[in-house]
C-alpha cells in the first residue's frame, strides 16, 4: 500500500535517482555483515532532500501533513 502511494509521487528523473540510492544503501547494509555507520554516510544527502522534494505533491489538506 505505501509502496504504491509512493510509486505514483515518484515521476521525475531526479526523485527515482534520489529512491534508488536509497533502496540500493538499504540492500547493500542488510547485505553487508559489518554495518558500519560510515557506510550509510554518502546517502544521508538522498534520505533528507527525497522527502523535500516529494512534499510538495502531497495533499495540502491533510492534517498529519499540516501538524509536521
Amino acid at each position: 500500500i505505501a509502496f504504491g502511494g509512493v510509486r505514483r509521487k515518484i515521476q521525475t528523473e531526479i526523485e527515482r535517482f534520489f529512491l534508488i540510492i536509497i533502496l540500493t544503501t538499504f540492500v547493500m547494509l542488510s547485505v553487508i555483515s559489518s554495518k558500519l555507520a560510515v557506510y550509510l554516510l554518502p546517502s544521508f544527502p538522498f534520505f533528507i532532500f527525497l522527502p523535500a522534494l516529494l512534499l510538495k505533491k502531497f495533499d495540502p489538506t491533510n492534517i498529519w501533513l499540516r501538524i509536521s
